[in-house]
């Protein structure tokens, strides 16, 4: 099988085996330095408490928010806020699919909707 790379020549041996080489004591002293270093500034086992702290900060922020009236979800937003302005309140019903009455589930409409719902498909308020 063909090589595909170059054998270093003689000088290039030479070169490297007579190269300084640095003081047993300097290696010990960078080696040291180095493992000191990463024993107090790399410590991977505080990432999972960050993760936790971070959440449960962001958490308890959320429901303090909400408790206040400042939290909004995604259901309301401008476009529900408008909606709500210019058609008028909703009602939350429990709604009966014709065919399929063990499929009921809640749904928000209009009073005139929910008044429709209730005669035509024996819905509940609630």
């Amino acid at each position: 099988m063909r090589r595909f790379f170059k054998r270093p020549d003689k000088l290039e041996v030479r070169l490297r085996d007579r190269r300084p080489q640095p003081k047993d004591e300097l290696v010990e002293r960078i080696t040291n330095e180095t493992s000191a270093h990463r024993r107090t500034s790399f410590r991977p086992a505080l990432r999972p408490q960050f993760a936790v702290g971070f959440t449960v900060v962001a958490l308890g922020a959320a429901v303090a928010l909400g408790a206040l009236g400042l939290g909004g979800t995604a259901g309301d937003g401008v476009d529900t806020f408008a909606a709500k302005q210019q058609y008028g309140n909703k009602v939350t019903i429990c709604h009966r699919p014709p065919g399929n009455p063990g499929n009921a589930h809640t749904i928000r409409v209009e009073e005139p909707a929910a008044q429709a719902h209730m005669r035509n498909h024996g819905d509940t308020r609630g």
